[in-house]
């Protein structure tokens, strides 16, 4: 777990009546703080851009995106924008603060909770964020927040570009822009690992993989190197849930394989045809609840030589 040292110069600076509590993360581009307004108490979070940035101009486009995003979301699950502003000369965005664990640390210590529900609500916000024309971008466990009252919240929108069409080619604004240059890619479409940039249909893919971790803890194509991912997306390599958990409902199983499927044509393209094939499966008679589905992925007590089996799928 990071820590952050007591004596950090940005606690207790202010920003107007905002002023800075605690560090509590720390971004690609931005120190995460906690802050509170000194005359209504109301509780928010400040992402404030780091000062060891090689390119500062990038972390500022980031706050800029991130800012713009949010202004265009009005979802319960979504944190509302504040403002953007500057702590002792460090340009900053304020956000409502979102409480609760994500669902990294969750899936890790936490064995029973409505995992179905959460990936239900999760489509639904990919639904809305879609709908209104965005890439979130980072999809991830570590941007999924849930609060102890079971509210479910999507972070993380640094990355968020509006999808605009060019011809038949859906893109986005930063289409020369590399997604991935190296490093984990436990997230990544097989489509967007060269220079393609990411799409609704690889934050649908970002779904399906944190599908998989939630209920089996293994991605769906769990590989370390980029070479053989790529070389499994070219054979047409297919992930199926059922492997690892046969006594799912073949039809729910078919929504999540159709995630993670690494032909993008084949993929569900949106979040909201996402979350309309999660409501009908539940609206059938002879689908059980998603707390009652939830159960069939409750980890089961281990061993002490399956203990060393625990939790191996991120990079």
């Amino acid at each position: 777990m990071t820590t952050f040292h007591d004596a950090d110069p940005l606690t207790h600076m202010a920003s107007g009546q905002w002023i800075l509590e605690t560090q509590i993360a720390r971004g690609r581009f931005s120190d995460v703080y906690r802050a509170h307004h000194g005359e209504s108490g109301k509780t928010a979070v400040a992402k404030i851009l780091r000062n060891d940035l090689e390119d500062p101009k990038e972390g500022d486009r980031a706050l800029a995106r991130e800012y713009d995003a949010l202004g265009s979301f009005q979802h319960p699950g979504i944190p509302q924008v504040i403002k953007r502003c500057d702590f002792s000369g460090r340009k900053a965005l304020l956000m409502a603060y979102c409480p609760g664990h994500h669902m990294l640390r969750l899936v890790k210590e936490v064995p029973q909770f409505d995992r179905i529900g959460v990936l239900r609500a999760l489509a639904r916000m990919l639904a809305h964020v879609h709908d209104r024309g965005y890439v979130h971008g980072d999809v991830c466990l570590e941007n999924v927040l849930m609060a102890a009252t079971g509210r479910v919240y999507l972070t993380g929108f640094s990355n968020a570009r509006r999808e605009m069409s060019a011809g038949s080619e859906i893109i986005t604004r930063v289409f020369r822009k590399k997604t991935h240059t190296g490093g984990p890619f436990t997230y990544l479409a097989p489509e967007i690992m060269g220079a393609k940039a990411q799409t609704q249909k690889s934050d649908i893919f970002a779904f399906g993989v944190c599908a998989f971790l939630m209920l089996c803890k293994r991605r769906p194509y769990p590989v370390k190197s980029k070479e053989i991912y790529l070389q499994l997306a070219e054979r047409g390599e297919r992930a199926d849930i059922l492997r690892y958990h046969p006594g799912m409902p073949r039809s729910f199983a078919g929504i999540l394989n159709r995630c993670v499927t690494m032909d993008a044509a084949s993929r569900i393209p949106h979040g909201r045809e996402l979350s309309e094939n999660f409501d009908v499966f539940f609206a059938r008679k002879d689908s059980p609840p998603s707390t009652e589905l939830s159960r069939l992925f409750q980890p089961k007590v281990k061993t002490e030589d399956q203990k060393e089996e625990d939790i191996h799928w991120m990079d």
